[in-house]
């Protein structure tokens, strides 16, 4: 019944509805679009572990050194200040671990529309190592993006406006 429990997923996932039902060698791209989109994703990625990183900085310096390192000084006073940053920081951390369990029970229930349905599934199976497998499953997914329906388009849109707010 907790957060953790996994209430929220239920149901069996038909065998054609799996990623070990697709022949994943049937999708290829010459498309410079698709690759630049490919090579997208891994800047993203980077930008945003380089992004933790320095959220960690910044909360060790302000709680195990005192250091204020931005010109701007803060409104409120830096004892309180430096505790308000370092907790949102933690916070930030904190979410981001319920994201990573959520995303890695999704892929290991092995829906490709579920994987597709959440944002972190879909960037840690297209970054997945081993003989192109990130790759290929980045087509996928790009094969499922490219709906020619309104609907469709308008539906996955509102699905993903309200996901990432």
């Amino acid at each position: 019944m907790g957060c953790l429990s996994g209430d929220r997923e239920k149901g069996i996932i038909a065998e054609e509805q799996k990623w070990h039902y697709i022949t994943l060698d049937d999708f290829k791209s010459r498309s410079c679009i698709t690759r630049f989109s490919y090579g997208w994703l891994w800047f993203l990625a980077i930008v945003s572990v380089a992004v933790y990183a320095l959220d960690t900085f910044t909360a060790v310096n302000l709680l195990a050194f005192d250091r204020w390192s931005s010109q701007v000084k803060p409104a409120i006073p830096f004892a309180i200040s430096r505790w308000i940053f370092a907790v949102c920081i933690m916070l930030s951390w904190v979410l981001l671990g319920f994201e990573y369990v959520r995303a890695i029970r999704v892929i290991r229930r092995g829906g490709v529309a579920e994987s597709y349905l959440d944002p972190l599934a879909v960037v840690l199976q297209s970054m997945r190592p081993g003989s192109g497998k990130g790759w290929r499953r980045f087509l996928v997914f790009a094969e499922l993006t490219k709906s020619k329906k309104g609907v469709d388009y308008l539906a996955l849109f509102v699905y993903f406006s309200f996901k990432g707010g």
